[in-house]
C-alpha cells in the first residue's frame, strides 16, 4: 500500500486520538487512529509521517513514527487492509466471497469474513522489543472478548475462525501476548492455540510512503 505523506515532529500525544505535531515550523493537532498508548512511540521529537484526511475535526492523522530508523506505521486500520492484500497476492485462500466488517450477532462486527465460512479477525501490532513483537500495549478488555467470541465459534463449528497479527514495522522476529500488559488477554490467546485456531503473525516492509506484508513470523507461545 502506498501513501503521499508528509513529514513533521511529534511533540505530544495530548489523548488518546488527539497529538501535537509541528508542520512546517507551524504547531498543529493531529488525529491518532490507534489506542494503544504507544509510550515508546509518541515522544518528543521523534520523526512522523501525516495523511490528509477528509472531513473531521483535524486535516491530518499520524500514519506513522520513526522509531530506530524504522518506520512503524500506527494506522490501526491498515491491519485487515494489509492481510487482504497479501492474501490475494499470494493465494492463501480461494476467495468466491468476501465480506468485510461482517456483523456477528448484535453488537459485534468482524474484520474479514471469506466464503461466508472463514472468520477473520487482524490486530494491528506496534510494539517491539529486542526482535519480539507484542500484543496489546495497554489492557485490552475488547481484544480479550474478540478471542473469547472465537473461542465460541470455534466449539461450535459455526464458522472457521482465524486470528491474524500484523507487525507493521519491520524489525520483529517472533510474535507473542504481552503477558506483562495483559495477562487475561493472553491466557485466552494461548487457550485459543491450543484449542486449534489459526493464529497468524506476520512482519511488514515500511518506507516513508509505503507498508507491505513481508511474510510470517514465528509465534513464541
Amino acid at each position: 500500500m502506498r501513501f503521499e505523506l508528509k513529514e513533521c515532529i511529534v511533540l505530544e500525544r495530548l489523548n488518546r486520538f488527539v497529538a501535537k505535531v509541528l508542520i512546517d515550523n507551524k504547531e498543529t493537532l493531529v488525529h491518532i487512529r490507534n489506542t494503544g498508548r504507544l509510550p515508546e512511540l509518541l515522544q518528543t521529537g521523534a520523526k512522523g509521517l501525516l495523511e490528509k484526511k477528509e472531513g473531521g475535526k483535524y486535516q491530518w492523522h499520524l500514519k506513522a513514527v520513526n522509531k530506530n530508523g524504522y518506520w512503524v506505521y500506527i494506522d490501526s486500520l491498515l491491519a485487515p487492509k494489509l492481510f487482504l492484500d497479501f492474501a490475494k497476492k499470494e493465494g492463501l485462500f480461494d476467495i468466491k466471497s468476501l465480506k468485510l466488517e461482517p456483523k456477528y450477532g448484535d453488537s459485534h462486527k468482524f474484520d474479514i469474513l471469506i466464503n461466508n465460512h472463514i472468520v477473520i479477525e487482524t490486530k494491528s501490532v506496534n510494539l517491539v522489543k529486542e526482535g519480539i513483537a507484542m500484543f496489546p500495549d495497554a489492557p485490552s478488555e475488547r481484544g480479550t472478548k474478540h478471542v473469547e467470541l472465537l473461542k465460541n465459534i470455534y466449539k461450535t463449528k459455526e464458522y472457521k475462525p482465524m486470528i491474524v497479527f500484523v507487525v507493521q514495522r519491520p524489525d520483529a522476529k517472533v510474535f507473542k501476548p504481552n503477558e506483562e500488559t495483559d495477562k487475561a488477554f493472553s491466557k485466552a490467546l494461548k487457550e485459543a492455540k491450543d484449542m486449534g485456531i489459526d493464529i497468524l503473525c506476520f512482519d511488514c516492509y515500511t518506507s516513508e510512503n509505503e507498508i507491505f506484508i513481508k511474510g510470517q513470523i514465528p509465534k513464541a507461545f
